[in-house]
């Protein structure tokens, strides 16, 4: 009785402990945190919601006591709750005046075999203490959580009201919240877009802190769902979402069945959260499939929530399929979460495949959008999977409305000598050495620090919180800061903490009271405190490190944008050092700048204000919205201008990164453009190439403004012009009867005449494209002139068509052709029949013809030591002689007129060798001096001559016939100093300066690189200027070709072209059917080829490019899903193919399956495939184990065989084994082979 006046009177911990440590005993003190575990138990509404009963042990009904056998005295289970589905929980409660020391399992021990060993029916154990740190080895204690110190420190005045009133045996009902205005206009929407509009996917954006949980809460009570799922990122949101579900159902009187499907393993170690286990949130968890299908299957009179991180919302697709449920409603917070690869767990719950959903709700602060199509990734601004956005609050409104606080922006610049100042005068680093080495390091991180002293001494700062990228370096941060505190020259009276998932919960929560209640204080994390915690306290966010994820600096700058009373503004700091000797340029293209003007760049895309803001600056105006950006600091030696100007600099740089992402609106851009009074679009194009053209309108405004608003040039300059595509044009049958009217006879006719001034507009210039499956046939058909294209034409049988040829009496392939062309021709018959009759019966020129000559490349000859020794027999004494003796009719067939191509690698040498007259052909030469002499004495004029001379009968064999190869390193210059004229080769001659020579060519006036070529070979050509400058002048000045001429026209190489997201947009919008139809289009005049590159493949490779299908949007898509190797393989065999040509020609036909790809040998190369004979089923193995070289030519000698050529003819034969190998040169190279003659066992000729 004395505890419960006491309680009912308690209304806060810090009273509670001062009077439980009054107590005499530690049976008292026991006893009253016993009664308050019990209170608290009965009246928290996660725990009311989930607890029918909660008795202490004297109160225990007797047939509860029997079914969980518990024992008559108290041996270590303080408490029994029973669950509102018939469970039971036992409880022990342990007070602790020393809360910095944990509970061990041996204080537990009786409590913990008392509930799952002696006890029955026991499914859950909690622990209730007063300590900071979590139970020593807790996973030794069975399935147990508990409710340390950080709980009993969060108690709000509301819940210990509570507690009072359940203490004099008064009920307590939370009070309703209400929606603020804009909750309930996002309300108002959300019933219209899901009730009205019947859209089961949506989105809601609403910036950190403007109250989306709770708008999620309405939300589920407007749509009346009755299942609702709530998914969040962290363990630290799943136990807030709890809490604040189940006191708004309470306050409702609901009373609703929830379930937690989370862990530890499914969320990760390597996360900083405020909440690293589930054994910190007090509550029970799970993710056994069978335990949620239960809970999904229950039927309840009550709505039912199931609250999942997405980590573990595969085992609950998963039981939601097993168990044939529906959900209702599937609220996805922290949206941005689930965009990325489509494997991955977050992607599970938008999708229908794998959970069946009603509706889905989307919300975020900051949407996450991937450019670049790929079907294996998800991204916010596709519709199909996150629905439209049916309701945005934007930062300018949210501030506006006092939603959230107003913030400012504060870039620091701090110099180089500012941090070596104090490093050096206040020995911070004491060894010099360490010093050099960590020089970077420190001085950004003392860059930042003393910046952030700068703001807590100017802008009357109390609480700032620093992001950093590791616990380590969040944790090196605040030791930094203990130490700058402590000089004069910064000294703040800052009080500085540090907070990481390495930190109990209650540790964690302890610290941040600690920094909460400080005067002026800074807490130094990774991530701990990015999401879901709520410290409206906090006025300053510095980001200490360089980040770049425009989620991550969003979310983390929420923590400054909380309203509290007395809280105007809060700060984001963005301190940079400025390095000392560096001009502005080369600064603005430093890394730390560009990493400052990216996270400014972020802030921008999500408040439109930021944009105002350095529009404004750039164009001289006063910026409406007042200054949210704030350029402070020194000028750093250097820069030689005044802190103004530098700051002005600043802000001009960096509005170049934030126009990027903020384009006008189509309407404001397109009355800029008419404001100019342009004529057409390459005026458009000069103009955006000056200095005046804003940095926020786009150089390519068709792409950008597609879909926006976009027309054509005509109406965005208002010429009135219309764009080809845009045009309406006459019906095929109308063009067509124009197009015959003229009487033209082929297409190059009618291109010449779509330029003329006569051509109508409502005729296409390219027809075949536009009436495509609307009547078109061909241009025979449209012009009139009765022409078939070659490729329609219906052609005789190869066996008529053969004989037609034959009963020519041609010779040659050149008497083909020629006949050809001759108006006796017939249509039926194709003029190049190798490509029409490949694979239908072309065998060679001379079957087709009827003269038996067989193609040289396929003729069998005989092995190089069978032809020499012939070549030997005829005593010639030169090739000329040789190839006399082709030309007779005794010339055998099996011996080749050139040797010295078929043989080579295969044992020629020379012509000497060939016909033994000894000529060889590595003779001797003379000196190059003595040469060159005899060169220079000729008075040759250039290399022609000599190579004329070098044929004559009088040319000595001693001197070579090429001097330049010969002699080269061995005194060789050039054909100049080799004949004595003096005329020196381009690459030696010494050229003009890259300015002097550009000088000379920009005033010749030329057009283009064919005016120049063609000017380097007039007589007037300096010699002192090179023919070729592009590759003289490389890396020393040269641009372009445009740029030397002056003519400013870009190489193809070298232009700039749209991001492959807008070039592929683009060319979608065409309609092309295929590559064909792309490349017809990029030789049309409105081909945008200073923008879209004609070869995309090329240009866009490792930039997005997948396949033409996905460009042009046909969804011929190059990664498709195939069967298995043994799936493709059985279907394979089923054919009864014989060859890999058979098969080429089966994948050609109409009833190949998509999913077996064509070349399987590269598709399962490494998953199954072995060869052609394995894939068909014949047996033909491709890669088969052969003979060792000895045993191979014992098989071969045992043959008899004399020559190669027999060998080749008995390759051929069914005798031949398949261990051997047809070619053994090749395949014994190395191994053993000598020659032919030893092969076969003869003997080898002997030399005459």
């Amino acid at each position: 009785m004395l505890h419960r006046s006491f309680l009912s009177k308690c209304s806060s911990w810090r009273e509670f402990v001062s009077y439980a440590d009054k107590l005499k005993t530690t049976k008292e003190k026991g006893d009253l945190f016993e009664e308050l575990v019990r209170l608290y138990l009965t009246v928290c509404p996660e725990y009311q919601t989930k607890l029918s009963d909660v008795w202490r042990l004297a109160d225990i009904p007797p047939e509860v006591a029997g079914k969980l056998n518990l024992p008559s005295t108290d041996e270590g289970i303080d408490l029994i709750a029973k669950t509102r589905n018939g469970e039971f929980w036992a409880i022990q409660a342990k007070y602790r005046s020393d809360t910095e020391t944990a509970l061990t399992r041996k204080d537990l021990s009786t409590f913990s075999q008392l509930s799952f060993s002696y006890c029955k029916n026991i499914t859950l154990g909690v622990v209730a203490h007063t300590t900071q740190k979590p139970v020593k080895k807790k996973e030794l204690l069975g399935n147990v959580v508990e409710i340390g110190l950080s709980r009993w420190l969060e108690l709000t005045p509301d819940e210990w009201a509570a507690i009072r009133a359940q203490s004099a045996n008064k009920t307590h009902k939370p009070s309703k919240r209400e929606p603020r205005p804009h909750q309930k206009t996002a309300l108002d929407k959300i019933r219209k877009h899901y009730l009205k509009g019947q859209n089961p996917r949506g989105r809601m954006i609403m910036p950190c802190a403007s109250g989306k949980s709770l708008t999620a809460f309405w939300a589920a009570q407007s749509l009346k769902a009755q299942t609702t799922v709530l998914a969040v990122p962290s363990l630290m949101l799943i136990k807030q979402s709890v809490g604040d579900w189940t006191r708004e159902y309470l306050a409702h009187g609901k009373m609703p069945d929830w379930l937690c499907v989370c862990s530890d393993e499914t969320v990760g170690k390597s996360t900083d959260s405020f909440v690293s286990s589930t054994y910190e949130m007090g509550i029970p968890t799970t993710t056994d499939a069978g335990e949620i299908a239960a809970f999904l299957k229950k039927r309840s009179s009550e709505p039912k929530v199931i609250f999942t991180t997405y980590q573990s919302s595969p085992r609950l697709a998963k039981a939601a399929r097993e168990s044939g449920c529906v959900i209702d409603l599937c609220i996805l917070d922290e949206a941005h979460k689930t965009v990325g690869e489509k494997s991955s767990a977050f992607a599970t719950l938008p999708d229908d495949r794998k959970i069946k959903v009603k509706n889905r709700l989307f919300m975020t602060a900051t949407e996450r959008v991937l450019h670049g199509k790929n079907d294996e990734v998800l991204s916010m601004d596709d519709e199909k999977i996150y629905g439209s956005c049916f309701y945005q609050l934007t930062f300018k409104e949210a501030i506006d409305d006092g939603i959230i606080c107003d913030y400012e922006i504060l870039t620091i610049f701090v110099t180089d000598a500012e941090v070596r100042e104090i490093i050096k005068n206040n020995k911070l680093v004491k060894d010099e050495n360490v010093l050099r080495q960590r020089k970077t390091r420190e001085s950004a991180s003392l860059a930042a620090g003393v910046a952030l002293g700068k703001v807590f001494s100017e802008h009357k700062i109390k609480h700032a919180v620093s992001f950093h990228k590791s616990i380590a370096a969040a944790k090196d941060f605040e030791s930094q800061q203990n130490e700058l505190s402590k000089l004069s020259v910064i000294r703040t009276g800052i009080e500085n903490f540090h907070i990481s998932s390495a930190l109990s919960t209650g540790e964690r929560t302890k610290v941040m009271r600690d920094f909460e209640k400080s005067t002026r204080s800074l807490i130094t994390n990774a991530r701990c405190l990015t999401e879901g915690v709520d410290i409206p306290a906090i006025d300053c966010v510095l980001f200490a490190d360089p980040k770049q994820s425009v989620v991550d600096i969003v979310q983390a700058a929420g923590r400054a944008m909380r309203p509290a009373e007395g809280k105007k503004k809060g700060y984001i700091l963005l301190p940079i050092v400025v390095p000392d000797g560096m001009d502005f340029e080369e600064f603005a293209e430093s890394t730390p700048f560009k990493k400052i003007a990216a996270q400014i760049t972020a802030m921008s895309t999500q408040d439109e204000r930021i944009k105002d803001y350095f529009r404004a600056v750039t164009e001289g105006r006063k910026n409406r919205g007042g200054k949210i950006v704030s350029i402070n600091g020194d000028v750093p030696v250097g820069i030689n201008i005044n802190f103004n100007e530098f700051s002005k600099a600043v802000e001009t740089r960096i509005w170049h990164k934030v126009a990027k992402v903020n384009w006008r609106g189509f309407e404001e851009a397109r009355k800029y453009a008419r404001s100019l009074g342009l004529k057409g679009e390459s005026e458009w194009r000069a103009h955006t190439k000056t200095p005046d053209f804003p940095k926020d309108i786009p150089v390519n405004p068709s792409q950008k403004y597609r879909g926006k608003g976009w027309i054509g040039v005509g109406d965005w300059l208002g010429t009135g012009t219309v764009a080809t595509y845009l045009r309406e044009y006459r019906s095929f049958e109308d063009a067509r009867k124009y197009a015959r009217s003229l009487d033209l006879k082929g297409q190059k006719q009618w291109f010449a005449h779509t330029k003329t001034k006569d051509f109508p507009n409502d005729i296409p210039v390219l027809p075949y494209k536009k009436y495509k499956g609307k009547g078109w046939i061909s241009w025979g058909d449209w012009l009139g002139t009765g022409t078939v294209a070659s490729y329609l034409r219906e052609y005789r049988s190869f066996e008529d068509t053969r004989e037609y040829a034959r009963s020519l009496n041609l010779k040659s392939s050149t008497q083909w052709f020629a006949h050809t062309k001759t108006k006796d021709f017939p249509n039926d018959i194709p003029v190049l029949p190798y490509k029409k009759y490949k694979g239908k019966g072309w065998i060679s020129w001379g079957d087709w013809l009827g003269t038996g000559n067989i193609a040289n490349y396929l003729k069998e000859y005989r092995s190089f030591e069978e032809a020499r020794k012939h070549a030997q027999s005829l005593n010639l004494k030169n090739a000329n002689q040789w190839f006399a003796n082709t030309k007779t009719k005794d010339f055998p067939k099996d011996i080749p007129v050139a040797p010295n191509q078929i043989y080579k690698g295969k044992g020629w040498i020379s012509w000497g060798d060939w016909l033994g007259t000894e000529n060889v052909h590595k003779k001797e030469v003379r000196s190059f001096e003595k040469a060159r002499d005899y060169a220079r004495s000729l008075n040759l004029k250039n290399a022609n001559q000599w190579r004329a001379h070098t044929k004559t009968k009088g040319f000595p064999k001693d001197i070579p016939a090429n001097p330049d190869q010969k002699y080269k390193g061995k005194g060789w210059v050039s054909w100049g100093d080799w004949l004595g004229t003096g005329t020196v080769a381009p690459r030696l001659r010494e050229y003009r300066s890259f300015e002097d020579a550009r000088e000379y060519a920009r005033s010749l006036n030329l057009k283009s690189s064919t005016q120049w070529r063609a000017h380097t070979k007039t007589k007037s050509f300096p010699k002192d200027i090179p023919a070729n400058p592009d590759r003289k002048y490389k890396g020393k000045g040269w641009v372009s070709m445009g740029d030397w001429l002056g003519t400013g026209a870009v190489a193809t190489h070298l232009r700039e072209y749209c991001s492959f997201e807008e070039a592929r947009k683009y060319a979608r919008s065409l309609n092309l059917k295929n590559v064909n139809q792309w490349v017809a289009h990029t030789k049309t005049k409105d081909f945008p080829r200073d923008d879209i590159p004609v070869l995309p493949y090329k240009t866009y490779k490792g930039k997005g490019w997948i396949s033409w299908g996905d460009w042009l949007g046909t969804e011929n898509v190059h990664k498709k899903e195939v069967r298995s190797f043994e799936k493709a393989r059985e279907y394979a065999r089923s054919l009864n193919l014989k060859s890999q040509n058979q098969w080429f020609a089966h994948t050609k036909t109409k009833d190949f399956p998509k999913d077996i790809p064509v070349v399987p040998s590269q598709k399962y190369k490494d998953k199954g495939w072995i060869s052609w004979g394995d894939w068909l089923g014949t047996g033909n193995v491709h890669k088969k184990e052969v003979r060792s070289f000895e045993k191979a030519r014992d098989y071969a000698r045992s043959l008899n065989l004399k020559s190669s050529t027999q060998w080749v003819a008995h390759t051929k034969t069914k005798d031949f084994p398949k261990d051997m190998p047809t070619k053994p040169d090749r395949k014994y190279k190395g191994k053993g082979w000598v020659d032919w003659y030893d092969w076969l066992g003869n003997k080898r000729p002997k030399r005459s």
